[in-house]
């Protein structure tokens, strides 16, 4: 089930698409778009900058589940 306001939206820009791809194509759409801007990314830090970086994000994370769960 989806809400009223999620309908009208998908209903307001699929011309003759069916909802399903509608969707599909606003997936394809954004993955598309979010491929491109990590590929702008690719080289700016090394790869030990960047393995220091993964560490610390899994710290980060591992102590938000314990401040969440524990």
């Amino acid at each position: 089930m989806i809400k009223d306001e999620v309908y009208n939206m998908l209903a307001s820009i699929k011309e003759d698409k069916s909802f399903s791809e509608t969707i599909n194509s606003l997936i394809k759409k954004n993955t598309d778009i979010r491929k491109a801007n990590l590929i702008k990314l690719y080289g700016i830090i090394d790869e030990k900058k960047a393995n220091e970086m993964m560490v610390s994000i899994k710290e980060v994370r591992s102590n938000a589940r314990a401040n969440t769960f524990g």
